[in-house]
């Protein structure tokens, strides 16, 4: 292999790194990022390269992945506590409940509430 493609595998697999690197911590923090622009700041790079290569190398942006999180949090919210609709969407992070209903609506096809009525008149069923 010439040295410049082993400089080109070895860059690539840096770049994984850092990007995974990322990913983790969206995993254990997704409840408190603000922003992309706080990720940028944390991990010492441009917003535009973060979202260019997240998306590359994880195939989600940035927001998608930090909702993805999120959503998956507020249904084990909505099924097992009596927390309400906006007291959920503060604690998983969304500074508006229109944004979390829009991102839940969008995710599962119902909105928060209705997956949890359908939940709960499913359980009473059994």
């Amino acid at each position: 292999m010439p040295v410049y493609e082993s400089d080109n595998v070895k860059s690539s697999i840096s770049k994984q790194l850092r990007i995974h690197k990322i990913a983790d911590y969206i995993a254990e923090h997704y409840r408190e990022i603000d922003s992309v622009e706080e990720l940028s700041q944390i991990f010492y790079m441009s917003k535009s390269y973060l979202c260019r290569m997240f998306k590359e190398v994880i195939n989600f942006t940035v927001s998608e992945y930090i909702n993805c999180y999120r959503i998956a949090a507020s249904k084990g919210y909505l099924l097992d506590s009596d927390y309400s609709i906006t007291e959920i969407a503060n604690l998983l992070g969304y500074d508006s409940l229109t944004y979390f209903e829009r991102v839940f609506k969008k995710s599962m096809s119902v909105t928060p509430l209705r997956y949890r009525k359908l939940h709960q008149s499913y359980r009473e069923m059994q």
